[in-house]
């Protein structure tokens, strides 16, 4: 019986001259997608590619999935070629030994399990949904992702918890491996978090908080469930102390984290545009989406930029941090030329990690752009409401270049370095 796999349609499939390999695979599965004049595509629903008996995976890295794209179940050894934006993504039961190629944005689950991973090298930074990991060669869990809703590394040959998150809304699952100790592991983390059947001798580095803890010490997890017993809860958005520092133990030196973040401001006017910009750290400004008619400073509320779009931002530094965003009586929603001014400028000040704040669709607009531009995002809206303004973000296309800007010159130097 002939089987219907890639390999075996071979190179008669690939061969059109005027459509490309990933437009011809997806018009032979009859998956619904969209093309942009770029030749860019979009699957609308899953790309299901699993079960095929595949050694290698056509070129899909233009073609971005709504869904989840799955190629477990075949025998891939590399991931070159996989979307790069995925709703979902599972390469589990295959040869793979790094993850290099992988999709860098997973809305979704992320399952790389059963392959012969020594590495998580290649994985995306954040992980929204489940990340799996089990049944593999690891040794350490360097290069996953930071953040995940469920992690999932047991059953490898884990010597170090190196490289995992700090913080796991869900369970964080490490059993059956060779760790001694769990240094580097999540200091948080609200379901389950298992490490039995490891071979455990240092005890003190035991998360500060979880929903349930099971290792293979009884009275080790009696000592954790008392301690979470007696532990009283927090007030709704109020965030714990930070330690205070022995007498022979230097403070932690602060740092607060960078934001965008709308906030009120009044104006008061200010000539020298690129002393200002320079004073408050905005270098290296991308000018085909950051173009400023004027800037106006506030001793109170920060700096304000009026750009050629008309929308004002304010740019301001407290106690909390940095803030970039809208200013006060800008009220209409974000559209992508706003989320692309307001990240160009985040990059600008060297931040690489940011933290989001406003309504649904802004945080959203703003979480795409943040991605799009290479920034890391520690609070990103819920997979949910990523995917209803999705269509919105992606339909406005490119942020469009600017007109020239007044003639106020701008100093150029390198950025800092992120925070």
């Amino acid at each position: 019986m002939q089987q219907d796999t890639i390999s075996d349609i071979g190179s008669n499939f690939f061969a059109g001259p005027q459509l490309s390999e990933a437009e011809r695979l997806l018009q032979k599965l009859g998956v619904n997608y969209s093309k942009d004049q770029d030749g860019a595509m979009k699957v609308w629903g899953d790309l299901d590619l699993s079960n095929r008996h595949l050694d290698r995976l056509p070129d899909l890295s233009r073609v971005e999935v709504s869904g989840t794209f799955s190629c477990a179940n075949n025998n891939l050894i590399s991931l070159e070629g996989a979307p790069q934006k995925v709703g979902g993504f599972d390469c589990s039961h295959n040869r793979l030994e790094d993850l290099k190629g992988a999709p860098q944005l997973c809305i979704g689950d992320f399952n790389c399990s059963n392959n012969h991973l020594s590495t998580l090298e290649g994985c995306p930074r954040s992980v929204f949904g489940n990340f799996s990991c089990q049944y593999n060669n690891l040794t350490s869990l360097e290069g996953g992702p930071g953040t995940a809703e469920n992690y999932h590394a047991f059953g490898n040959f884990l010597m170090t918890l190196q490289g995992a998150p700090q913080k796991v809304d869900g369970n964080f699952l490490v059993q059956k491996n060779k760790l001694t100790s769990l240094e580097h592991g999540p200091e948080n983390v609200k379901g389950k978090y298992f490490c039995y059947a490891n071979d455990i001798e240092d005890k003190s580095f035991a998360p500060a908080t979880c929903g349930e803890f099971l290792s293979s010490d009884t009275a080790w997890n009696k000592e954790m469930e008392l301690a979470a017993a007696a532990r009283k809860p927090l007030a709704p958005g109020i965030a714990p102390s930070q330690t205070k520092p022995t007498a022979n133990e230097p403070a932690p030196e602060e740092t607060a984290p960078s934001q965008i973040l709308p906030a009120p401001s009044r104006f008061s006017r200010a000539s020298n545009i690129a002393a200002l910009l320079t004073a408050n750290g905005l270098n290296d400004i991308d000018a085909s989406k950051v173009s400023i008619a004027d800037a106006r400073l506030d001793a109170n509320q920060g700096l304000l930029l009026k750009l050629q779009s008309e929308r004002t931002l304010q740019v301001k530094k407290d106690a909390q941090g940095d803030f970039i965003g809208a200013a006060p009586g800008e009220t209409k929603p974000f559209d992508r030329n706003d989320v692309a001014a307001i990240v160009s400028l985040g990059k600008s000040k060297g931040w690489r990690e940011v933290t989001l704040s406003g309504n649904d669709h802004d945080k959203s607009m703003l979480y795409f752009e943040a991605a799009s531009q290479g920034l890391q995002v520690k609070n990103p809206p819920a997979a949910d409401v990523l995917s209803r303004f999705r269509a919105e973000y992606d339909a406005a296309g490119p942020a469009q270049p600017m007109p020239p800007a007044a003639a106020h010159p701008m100093r150029q130097r390198p950025s800092a370095p992120g925070r």
